[in-house]
């Protein structure tokens, strides 16, 4: 995770989410099954999508991402 918050991409994709008030709003709460909704319908998010190459940048991370995400998923099941 450490090496995708260092791209500057995602760290500008960051900085325009968290400058929304609504879409702070719903991280805040809790990602719910309506919050997924309202963040995927959100302009802020299509405008952070458009304005960077986060998705480029981050594609290649895929794999590591799934495996760190497998592995707190692993975590929080033994606790």
């Amino acid at each position: 995770m450490r090496r995708v918050r260092e791209h500057p991409s995602v760290q500008r994709t960051v900085e325009i989410l968290e400058n929304d008030p609504e879409v702070r709003a719903v991280l805040q709460r809790g990602l719910t099954r309506q919050g997924l909704s309202d963040l995927l319908n959100s302009d802020t998010v299509l405008k952070a999508l458009r304005e960077t190459n986060v998705l480029d940048e981050v594609r290649p991370l895929t794999a590591d991402l799934r495996e760190a995400l497998d592995e707190a998923r692993g975590r929080i099941r033994d606790e």
